[in-house]
């Protein structure tokens, strides 16, 4: 757990090489993920809005899911707030 503005919160906050970015890496939520993966079940994600559901399933999970040699063609992304998806 780290300290943020005085209060503690479940994940840790990273600087990029150049200094500017901030990239927060939802360790808790991501290992929930990871410990539910093959158990067959639909995981549901709710949370308040903008608080980064997309970026922890889309970046987060992504990257591991690639990590552990599931190749890009095996994994289905779907933003069903894009106009593309609309119907």
């Amino acid at each position: 757990m780290v300290t943020v503005n005085e209060e503690k919160v479940p994940y840790t906050v990273k600087k990029c090489s150049l200094g500017r970015n901030v990239v927060i890496s939802r360790d808790k939520y991501l290992n929930q993920l990871i410990q539910k993966k093959g158990n067959d079940l639909i995981k549901i994600i709710t949370v308040i809005r903008r608080c980064g559901k997309s970026y922890l399933l889309f970046e987060l999970f992504y990257k591991y899911l690639n990590s552990i040699d599931i190749e890009d063609n095996c994994i289905i992304r779907i933003s069903l707030d894009d106009d593309v998806n609309a119907k």
